[in-house]
């Protein structure tokens, strides 16, 4: 024991001598800064001040102004699900946490219901729908199926049916009011979603979507914004660096490849345009599988974002993607010659 006195005794007297110079230095600054007139002051209030100070400088994170968004949006939901409702709320409690114009940007249309045709589920929206791609076609489902859809339906293909009219009403309606592009979204298109599927923040959403359809190179039909690296290419094209976003994304060349689910995109004016030869050459299956297959095969020119590591944390939470998992696709079939 004794022969660890010795160092013992000159490590304590080298703490000493450090403390007293410490406290020789803090008083120097007192006397340099000055004391503050109260006799309740200690030294610790006053060194803490700094940290406080630091706090009241610092902002809580609120929606930035991204300045307006160029395209039209639509959410598709199913008033007669209960549980569309309720995500659709949802939906409008995120863009009012993480969008500059909260839900006032979230325009609502009604989509397709087959368990309730021909009497109900908007039936006759979607037989209009159809016509104003092509009046003439016979039999009137032929616009976009190989076959009826009714049909369809019996044999338990209610709810892919239901999704493709929907999403294709929705590109009818923007392409009779000339829209320059649209975001699409269903009730699960969330910011949320397209944080977890980027990697990015939730806050970013819409700038990104915003910059995506405007740095997009001349003739983009699609652009993905909840696929990530899912079905992309790995080169980068773009590199999407929004005014007010946390992080830097990239814009990638999107070959679908499998990827299932149409929840989050946008789409150009040309598409809208070419909607009509797209579909008469090509039919539809399901909505994501028409996409995924003909931005695979180079008939639609399609991109994907992602964000450019290494990323930044994100101020606000980031939620889980729902259906994100690959799934088999049926291959849409090209349309007979007449």
């Amino acid at each position: 024991g004794h022969a660890l006195r010795g160092p013992a005794l000159s490590w304590t007297c080298l703490a000493g001598r450090a403390a007293m110079a410490v406290a020789a230095l803090l008083w120097t600054l007192l006397m340099f800064f000055g004391v503050p007139d109260s006799s309740a002051f200690s030294f610790v209030q006053w060194a803490s001040g700094f940290d406080r100070k630091e706090e009241v400088a610092e902002k809580p994170w609120e929606p930035f102004d991204f300045g307006g968004m160029p395209c039209s949006t639509s959410t598709i939901f199913i008033p007669e699900l209960p549980a569309d409702k309720e995500r659709v709320n949802d939906l409008r409690e995120m863009y009012r946490t993480y969008i500059k114009g909260g839900d006032a940007l979230i325009i609502p249309i009604e989509g397709m219901y087959p368990q309730r045709w021909p009497g109900g589920g908007r039936y006759t929206e979607m037989r209009q729908s159809f016509a104003s791609v092509n009046s003439s076609a016979q039999p009137w489902w032929s616009v976009a199926y190989t076959d009826n859809p009714t049909d369809l339906v019996r044999t338990g293909l209610a709810h892919h049916v239901g999704c493709t009219a929907s999403h294709l009403a929705v590109w009818t309606l923007h392409r009779a009011q000339a829209a320059d592009c649209v975001l699409v979204s269903e009730s699960d298109g969330s910011p949320e979603r397209f944080a977890a599927c980027t990697g990015g923040c939730p806050g970013d959403f819409m700038a990104v979507a915003k910059a995506a359809a405007q740095a997009a190179p001349v003739g983009w039909h699609v652009i993905e914004l909840d696929k990530g690296h899912l079905g992309s290419d790995p080169a980068a094209v773009r590199t999407l660096s929004p005014p007010g976003a946390t992080n830097a994304y990239t814009l990638l060349a999107w070959r679908g490849r499998g990827v299932a689910g149409a929840a989050l995109y946008l789409v150009s004016k040309l598409f809208l345009a070419e909607l009509p030869r797209k579909l008469g050459e090509w039919k539809v299956p399901t909505v994501d599988a028409w996409l995924g297959w003909l931005c695979g095969n180079g008939a639609l020119v399609c991109y994907s974002v992602t964000v450019q590591l290494p990323a930044k944390d994100c101020t606000l939470a980031k939620a889980p993607a729902r259906g994100m998992l690959p799934a088999p696709r049926r291959a849409p079939r090209r349309a007979e010659a007449p």
